[in-house]
C-alpha cells in the first residue's frame, strides 16, 4: 500500500495504466469499469477525486452517445453505487469551463451564467447537478471544480501538446485551427492538483463550485509564437486553417478569486510551464526528433 499525506491512495481506471512507475503519485490499481461500479461496494475511501471519461468538446460533438454514456452516466452508476453503500466521504468532481460556453463577459466567475455550446459541456454541467443533489439527499460531502484549459507533463493531447509535437516531430508547417484569435487560461497540471487537494476541504453538502484557473489570457497565436520560439523554431512556420472546431468558445479567462481564499497560489508561470512541459516531451521524443 502507498501512502501520501497519511492517506492510502488507489487508482481506478477501465485500462491499466501501461507503467505505474511513470505516474507522479505510485499507487494501488483497481481495473473497474464505472458503468459497472460492483467493486466499490466493499472499499471504505474517505475522498473520492472523480475525473473519469470523456474529455474532448470536438469529440462530443461528433459522437454526443458516447459522451452521454462515458460523462453523465459514468457519474450516475457512479453516484448511485455511493448511495447505496450510504457512504460518507468526500466527492472531488472534475468538472470543466466548457459548461459556461461562450460567456458574454470576462472574466468568468463561478456566478456565470452556464450555456454550454457542445454535448460535452451538458454532460458536465449535468453531472454537476446530480452531485449537487445526491449530496443533499443522500449526505455527503462534495465539491465541484471547473477546469480551464489544462496543459503539461504527460498529457499527450490538447493544443500545447499539438504544437509541440508538429514543432518538433515535423518540417511540416505547422497548421492550427482557428485564426489565432482565440483566447485560453492555462493552468499548469501541478498547479490544477494541488487545487483539488485544498478543494477536497472544502467539500460540503450541496457541492460548491470552484473555477480552476490562471487568471490570465493568452491567444493561441501568441502561445503556439511562445513554444515555437521556446524550442529553437521558426515562428513562421505557423498556420491558421481559419476554421474552428465544433463546440469550441472564442474567449475564455476565469477568474480564480474564489479558490485563491482556500489558500491556492500559482506555482508556475505560463512561461515556467510551458518549459517544464517542452523539457518533458523532449525526454519523452527524443528518439523521434526530426
Amino acid at each position: 500500500m502507498v501512502f501520501w499525506d497519511g492517506f492510502c491512495v488507489t487508482g481506478i481506471d477501465k485500462n491499466p495504466p501501461t507503467n505505474l512507475t511513470t505516474l507522479v503519485l505510485p499507487q494501488d490499481f483497481i481495473q473497474l469499469e464505472l458503468t459497472n461500479p460492483q467493486q466499490l461496494a466493499p472499499q471504505n475511501f474517505d475522498i473520492i477525486f472523480h475525473l473519469a471519461g470523456m474529455a474532448s468538446t470536438t469529440h462530443s460533438v461528433q459522437a454526443p452517445a458516447q459522451d452521454f454514456a462515458q460523462n453523465l452516466i459514468t457519474t450516475f452508476k457512479l453516484l448511485d453505487k455511493l448511495r447505496q453503500c450510504s457512504w460518507r466521504g468526500q466527492f472531488v468532481y472534475v468538472s470543466t469551463a466548457a459548461v459556461y460556453g461562450e460567456p458574454q463577459q470576462l472574466p468568468i466567475t463561478e456566478e456565470t451564467p452556464t450555456r454550454p455550446i457542445s454535448p460535452y459541456g451538458v454532460s458536465n454541467l449535468a453531472s454537476e447537478e446530480y452531485i449537487r443533489v445526491f449530496s443533499q439527499c443522500y449526505g455527503f460531502s462534495a465539491v465541484i471544480a471547473r477546469i480551464f484549459s489544462l496543459y503539461g507533463p504527460r498529457q499527450t493531447k490538447q493544443v500545447v501538446f499539438d504544437i509541440l509535437r508538429k514543432t518538433l516531430l515535423s518540417d511540416e508547417p505547422i497548421t492550427l485551427f482557428g485564426d489565432g484569435y482565440e483566447v485560453r487560461d492555462f493552468i499548469h497540471v501541478n498547479d490544477a492538483a494541488q487545487a483539488l487537494l485544498l478543494l477536497a476541504k472544502q467539500a460540503e453538502i450541496g457541492a460548491p463550485i470552484f473555477n480552476v484557473c490562471s487568471a490570465s489570457g493568452i491567444t493561441i497565436r501568441e502561445l503556439a509564437e511562445r513554444i515555437v520560439t521556446l524550442a529553437d523554431q521558426n515562428p513562421e512556420r505557423i498556420v491558421f486553417t481559419g476554421h474552428s472546431k465544433s463546440g469550441d468558445p472564442n474567449h475564455w479567462i476565469g477568474c480564480n478569486k474564489k479558490l485563491c481564499r482556500t489558500g491556492f497560489s500559482l506555482n508556475y508561470s505560463l512561461s515556467e510551464g510551458l518549459a517544464d512541459t517542452l523539457e518533458w516531451f523532449r525526454q519523452s521524443y527524443r528518439s523521434s526528433e526530426k
